[in-house]
């Protein structure tokens, strides 16, 4: 028996709703959200491992201020006669030959002595919390005051640049010969304590505001 066109129209009408209800699913995410797109796989690097986001979890810990600095030095004096040492975690020992630091039998800094207390008075000015000692030998067979002028006028030269005079130090003793000697101490870095405002505070012996409306309930019945 064949149906009335009017009956065949209707029944296309209901697949056509139908379809396009599927296809609606279709393009929305969980709990009907819009969605996204197609998901970008992770990046992975050519060992194999997943690269992090950079300052997400598993990120690289900021370097500590006297490697941070150290590095800054060498990058300034590389090629250079300038010795950079780390001393333990937190002192940076810098040597710069006597030749190029003074001329025999005076106490006037010389250029190239001068750019490297231009360096560590640049260092001090952004590390508050850096102490520095300066040695300074004298010529050999010469006069032992020598020495304690040259370390007064390396500590003076850096005063000028905006330092604290408490913050520097001549070193004790004399030597005969060899570098100055700059040591620069730079304390590490605070460490980040845990905000403990968001955490709930415990209290005992206090009813929950549901049960003791519940029972006021009670009593006035």
């Amino acid at each position: 028996m064949s149906l009335p066109l009017s009956a065949l129209r209707a029944a296309a009408r209901v697949i056509v709703a139908i379809t396009a209800l599927a296809l609606g699913a279709c393009a929305t995410g969980p709990a009907g959200s819009p969605s996204s797109g197609p998901v970008e796989p992770p990046a992975v690097s050519p060992f194999g491992a997943v690269r992090p986001a950079p300052g997400g979890a598993g990120a690289a810990p900021q370097a500590a201020p006297i490697v941070t600095e150290q590095r800054w030095l060498e990058d300034w004096f590389r090629g250079t006669p300038v010795v950079i040492a780390a001393e333990g975690g937190s002192t940076l020992q810098v040597e710069v030959p006597l030749a190029n630091s003074f001329d025999t039998g005076k106490a006037d800094i010389k250029p190239a002595l001068s750019a490297v207390l231009e360096r560590v008075a640049e260092i001090m000015r952004r590390q508050a919390g850096a102490r520095l000692t300066v040695s300074a030998p004298n010529d050999a067979g010469g006069a032992a005051t020598l020495a304690q002028t040259r370390a007064r006028r390396m500590r003076e030269h850096i005063v000028a640049r905006r330092i604290a005079a408490p913050h520097i130090s001549i070193a004790e003793g004399l030597r005969s010969g060899g570098p100055i000697q700059l040591r620069l101490t730079i304390p590490a870095g605070p460490i980040v304590r845990l905000d403990d405002s968001t955490l709930p505070v415990i209290v005992k012996d206090v009813k929950a505001v549901a049960t003791s409306r519940a029972a006021t309930a009670v009593k006035a019945r």
